[in-house]
């Protein structure tokens, strides 16, 4: 391979993996930069690929291109049931956005590298979301202004809300969190050894996911953290007291900065700049921390009204569902009693949704090709097969699936596997050679 051009695409690789997590959009001051990068990365894998200086495995090049035929199948499909064809455009176009990075990532030949790439961007994703929030609780902006300077940056809208209406703390919660859980795996087989640094990182993820005030995203990132101690330890039975340390001490300290923070500094500054909430320096714990999760009357309003969206998307997808069982409703499909925003065809539930316009035949046919190719690039590895399925599962609830941070999601889990199954070679290499 061309060394010095191969230097330009892993640098360029690099980018677009760091700007993807970190990032909220690919897109700054108008500039899609994203897609720039993208061709430019594709002009020069289609050049190694010609060039025989980079051979694709044929197998992924059988699934991807049975992946694009269903993909096609569900466009006609759409287009003969009359769906709106920029619809179908745009979807069928949504769906090769994971793809992008998995597809790229071939000629990258560093997995170490890259893994400590993944895990630094989720620590720079981490540290913006971070300077986000608190511009808003220490009233250095407000929610406007603050989302006038991200619409003018990103191109996008700023999409918060209020923890309390009466509290100057806002719940932030982008698609790129779905990286705090995809990380965990990586975090511990590159620092498990590093006490300091792992805790550091835990603790910075662990604060980046608490401050979500998602549901969803703080019951999976609990399940990977538990899964990943538990696989430490079948793994590496006589280092159970390192590794039962790190979790038991990074949580503790987790828990107690975030208790401490929310208990008592929280309310202080928020008192101190003027609070609409005379009660607060009792009762910040309540009042912040236990606002999203609590039993009081706000935190049900709250929960209550999404969880009704999502039970009026679930009854409209399974009458359409039902009304294309087989062949399904194509893409581009939406059921006009509920829209919830401007892209018609995003629902929350997207899996159900999913199966909904792909229909049984297709859906049974599509799942088969994802698992082949999970099987495949994780190496038959049961464990990160099974965080991969946590991963997959938030497209239940959010409609994440269909986006590049999926995409380096799943990418994260493949670098893992490749680093722990090059280290298992490695290792075997060594006893042979004594």
């Amino acid at each position: 391979m061309n060394n010095k051009l191969s230097k330009i695409y892993n640098f360029l690789f690099i980018i677009l993996v760091a700007t993807t997590i970190i990032l909220p959009t690919g897109s700054i001051y108008g500039i899609p930069y994203k897609n720039i990068l993208t061709i430019i990365l594709i002009g020069i894998y289609g050049y190694f690929c010609l060039t025989k200086q980079y051979k694709p495995n044929r197998l992924f090049t059988i699934l991807l291109l049975l992946f694009l035929v269903i993909i096609g199948s569900s466009g006609l499909i759409g287009l003969l049931k009359g769906n709106e064809f920029r619809l179908i455009l745009a979807e069928g176009f949504s769906f090769t956005k994971p793809l992008a990075l998995l597809l790229l990532v071939g000629p990258f030949k560093n997995p170490l590298k890259l893994g400590k790439v993944l895990i630094n961007s989720v620590l720079g994703y981490s540290l913006f979301k971070l300077m986000m929030i608190l511009v808003v609780m220490f009233r250095w902006t407000t929610v406007i202004q603050l989302d006038q300077w991200y619409q003018k940056i990103f191109s996008a809208f700023f999409v918060t809300m209020d923890i309390l209406p009466e509290l100057p703390l806002i719940r932030m919660y982008l698609v790129n969190d779905l990286m705090y859980v995809a990380i965990l795996p990586l975090l511990w087989l590159l620092y498990k050894d590093k006490k300091i640094q792992f805790m550091m990182y835990y603790f910075i993820f662990s604060i980046g996911v608490y401050l979500s005030y998602s549901r969803f995203l703080w019951a999976i990132y609990l399940i990977v953290a538990v899964m990943a101690v538990m696989y430490e330890l079948l793994k590496n039975r006589f280092d159970w007291k390192v590794i039962l340390s790190n979790f038991i001490l990074s949580n503790a300290i987790t828990y107690a900065v975030y208790k401490i923070l929310f208990t008592w500094v929280v309310p202080f500054v928020i008192g101190k700049f003027g609070s609409n909430v005379p009660e607060l320096e009792n009762n910040g714990t309540h009042l912040i921390v236990n606002s999203r999760f609590s039993a009081d009357e706000v935190a049900k309003s709250q929960n209550t009204a999404s969880d009704s969206v999502r039970t009026e998307q679930f009854n409209a997808i399974l009458t359409l569902f039902k009304e294309n069982l087989f062949l399904g409703a194509g893409l581009g499909a939406y059921s006009k009693d509920v829209l919830r925003n401007n892209v018609k065809t995003v629902y929350e539930l997207q899996i159900p949704a999913l199966v909904m316009k792909l229909g049984i035949v297709l859906s049974i046919i599509f799942s088969i090709i994802v698992l082949l190719y999970l099987f495949k690039v994780l190496n038959n590895n049961i464990y990160y097969i099974a965080v991969a399925a946590v991963v997959f599962s938030s497209g239940l609830f959010n409609p994440y699936l269909l986006t590049s941070v999926f995409g380096a999601c799943i990418l994260t889990i493949i670098i893992c596997s490749d680093i722990e199954r090059d280290s298992k070679e490695q290792f075997s290499f060594i006893r042979r050679s004594r």
